[in-house]
C-alpha cells in the first residue's frame, strides 16, 4: 500500500511512512487483491484447522463459551506442566 512496511527485531511491524494527514490515506495504493489470494486461503486454512481441533478436544459444554475464552483454556492446558 506504500507506507513502507519493515519489521523492527523485538518490536514487530513498523511503517516508514505513517498516515497523518488525510492527504496520506488518499495516497495510498490499493493492493491487487488476486495477487494476494495465498494470504486469503492460509487464513481460511488456519481457521479450519483451529476449529476441527478445537471441536474434537472438547466438550460440547465447554465449546459453548466464547471463543476467545476457550483458546485460552486450551492454550493454557497444553502448556500445563505433565505430573508424573
Amino acid at each position: 500500500m506504500g507506507l513502507g512496511l519493515y519489521f523492527a527485531e523485538g518490536e514487530g511491524p513498523k511503517f516508514e511512512r505513517a498516515l497523518q494527514h488525510e492527504a496520506d490515506i488518499a495516497k495510498l495504493q490499493v493492493p491487487d487483491m488476486e495477487k494476494l489470494q495465498y494470504v486469503f486461503d492460509a487464513v481460511t486454512s488456519i481457521r479450519k484447522a483451529l476449529i476441527t481441533a478445537c471441536r474434537l478436544s472438547a466438550s460440547p459444554a465447554a465449546r459453548s463459551h466464547s471463543p476467545a475464552i476457550w483458546s485460552k483454556a486450551v492454550a493454557a492446558k497444553n502448556s500445563a506442566p505433565s505430573k508424573p
